[in-house]
């Protein structure tokens, strides 16, 4: 530590009382300016120390900052998921309602009616007319596993659909003939074997098994 100074007043010589000089002196004092100690070079290192470790840090935490950034875009993509999942449900659904208003005629509901009933008494139109019904319909059940596959229904999702669908449309001699000799083929492996199965689920009711439940419970 530095020797204090104070303010000294002193009168040069030759001049006059009124005419004076500042000048600063230092002030004596019993302080003595401390000299390094044996610790200075340990104080010094353990300061580079930490500057070394700055980096370090640094790099830490813009890597969390990163980390942070990716787990919030994560949490984007997955409610665009979703949404897309919704839009694409109700897209299907709306699809499915105008299909039904399409074919609400006279002779698509016989052709329908004569493939479950009397499917021996087809004609080749008959045929042309049931094969232009079932494609499109079992095609938006397959809507479904194409939509698992792009990652935006699950497995669950489209082997729901399949559950829900393919025996109404297929579980009767003649949907069971055009699904092995027509559409079978055409289709992912997979996804063929899972309609297979359901097919092969025992009792397998149609639009037609239902209809006799209804009328017996009508009889009742």
């Amino acid at each position: 530590m530095q020797a204090s100074s104070r303010r000294q007043e002193r009168v040069a010589p030759g001049v006059g009382t009124l005419e004076r000089i500042w000048y600063l002196e230092p002030m004596q004092t019993n302080e003595r300016t401390p000299t390094p100690s044996a610790t200075t070079p340990a104080l010094a290192e353990r300061a580079r120390r930490r500057l070394d470790r700055l980096p370090h840090w640094l790099t830490l935490g813009a890597n969390v900052g990163v980390l942070a950034g990716l787990v919030l875009v994560l949490l984007q993509m997955r409610q665009n998921t979703e949404l897309a999942r919704k839009a694409y449900i109700n897209e299907g659904n709306v699809a499915m309602n105008q299909m039904w208003a399409n074919m609400n005629g006279a002779h698509t509901i016989d052709v329908i009616a004569k493939s479950v009933a009397t499917p021996g008494e087809m004609t080749h139109a008959d045929f042309i007319a049931m094969d232009a019904y079932l494609y499109p319909s079992l095609n938006m059940v397959f809507r479904d596993y194409q939509l698992a596959q792009e990652g935006l229904y699950t497995e669950a999702d489209w082997k729901g659909s399949v559950d829900l669908y393919v025996q109404w449309y297929l579980a009767n001699p003649f949907g069971m003939a055009w699904w092995e000799e027509v559409s079978k083929a055409f289709f992912p492996r997979d996804f063929a074997d899972h309609v297979d199965r359901r097919l092969a689920t025992e009792p397998a009711r149609d639009h037609h098994a239902y209809w006799r439940a209804v009328r017996a419970r009508l009889a009742r």
